[in-house]
């Protein structure tokens, strides 16, 4: 699993640029939800049209911006097709949504079941489809 933060302004320590836990992704544990966290962070500074990349089992978070202007930045996520996201697309997505998408955009967004992994039910199925019942947000 690869996160990458596309800077699309400078991120700086002002405008609360992505904080790293050196280390952590070594260390099998979640981080500790009280806060504030008594680990040491460092501020992931760099001009525009950086792009960071970090394990994803890094601890990070957004710092405290401080400046009279919003720090924009654009994450993506890649991960193998056997590992889930935090956000399970193939459950969530509503039925009409995915029917109008091509079967190259279904595999590009991760729709395809690989090896058995992605399967929500079918297991002849191609593709997986999402329950009858949508979830959170997703599902409006």
């Amino acid at each position: 699993y690869v996160n990458i933060m596309w800077m699309l302004v400078d991120f700086t320590e002002e405008n609360g640029a992505t904080r790293l836990v050196p280390g952590s992704h070594l260390s099998g544990l979640d981080a500790d939800p009280a806060t504030p966290h008594p680990v040491p962070t460092i501020a992931a500074e760099a001009p525009a049209g950086t792009a960071l990349a970090w394990d994803g089992r890094t601890w990070h978070a957004a710092g405290i911006n401080r400046a009279r202007a919003p720090r924009y930045g654009v994450q993506t996520s890649f991960c193998g097709p056997q590992f889930r996201q935090m956000e399970n697309y193939t459950l969530g997505t509503r039925p009409e949504v995915l029917a109008e998408l091509t079967p190259e955009e279904k595999a590009l967004l991760g729709f395809r079941i690989w090896s058995g992994y992605g399967n929500t039910g079918d297991a002849g199925a191609e593709y997986a489809e999402p329950g009858t019942r949508a979830l959170g947000e997703l599902g409006g």
